[in-house]
């Protein structure tokens, strides 16, 4: 199993076939080194869905007529998440991109206007490697494929429906960091958050690298300080979003 097969996205819909070398080595929109690292590192990828109005009740608006489906096979998941961004880069239609590596699976997608990707999102790496029934995965993980099959995303138009894909995985992904679950559907505030712990994170990286490093006691203290404070400000933060 992967998500993609938890979507369970129209049989009209499939097309599964290899994409073309042809549609990144010959894209305008990305670099020679851009293009040189696609090479590197991605292993496989295949177009395994169009959506359209051809083959789904969903209507088209302006920069969503259809939605590609693709599969990615990469080297190491350290590359996935920028593999994602130059495929979604490259591809002129928004697209539901799946990275596989190491027996895990990542869900990537990017928001576009008329001209350019202007939000880019990401799941974290889901293994499903021993899993056969749904119920046997953490209840968190459950809730969030459940929420993405295709029948509970909105048919309003292909925006709607990708809007409403990446809304779910903004809150599974904040979700999965909460000691209980998620008091809030404000989707502004969810990012606001996401961003909120991203930030902290990287600060006490930093901060624990630097001492790592750290040979004087007195600055050793210093920064062991500004982790503790650092480590409270970010529990309060995953606190107040959970419920109870």
């Amino acid at each position: 199993m992967d998500i993609l097969s938890y979507i369970t996205f129209p049989k009209e819909t499939i097309i599964g076939t290899s994409l073309s070398n042809k549609i990144f080595s010959e894209n305008e929109e990305l670099s020679i080194s851009e293009i040189k690292f696609l090479e590197t590192h991605m292993q496989n990828a295949y177009l395994t869905n169009v959506l359209n109005s051809d083959n789904v009740n969903i209507r088209p608006v302006m920069a969503y007529d259809s939605i590609y489906v693709i599969n990615v096979d990469v080297d190491e998941q350290e590359n996935a998440s920028r593999i994602a961004q130059l495929i979604v880069r490259a591809i002129s239609f928004p697209c539901i991109v799946q990275l596989y590596c190491e027996e895990e699976f990542m869900l990537a997608l990017g928001l576009r206007n008329t001209t350019q990707v202007k939000e880019f999102i990401c799941t974290p790496w889901l293994d499903f490697s021993e899993i056969e029934d749904i119920e046997e995965l953490d209840y968190k993980i459950a809730d969030f494929l459940v929420e993405i099959e295709f029948s509970k995303l909105s048919s309003s138009n292909f925006r709607a429906f990708y809007q409403d894909l990446i809304n779910s995985i903004l809150r599974f992904s904040l979700n999965l960091l909460l000691p209980s679950d998620l008091n809030s559907t404000d989707m502004e505030l969810i990012k606001n958050s996401l961003a909120e712990i991203s930030d902290l994170n990287a600060k006490l990286d930093e901060l624990h690298l630097e001492l790592s490093q750290e040979k004087q006691f007195g600055r050793k203290s210093q920064l062991n300080k500004q982790i503790a404070e650092l480590e409270e400000d970010l529990n309060e933060l995953l606190s107040d979003l959970c419920d109870g």
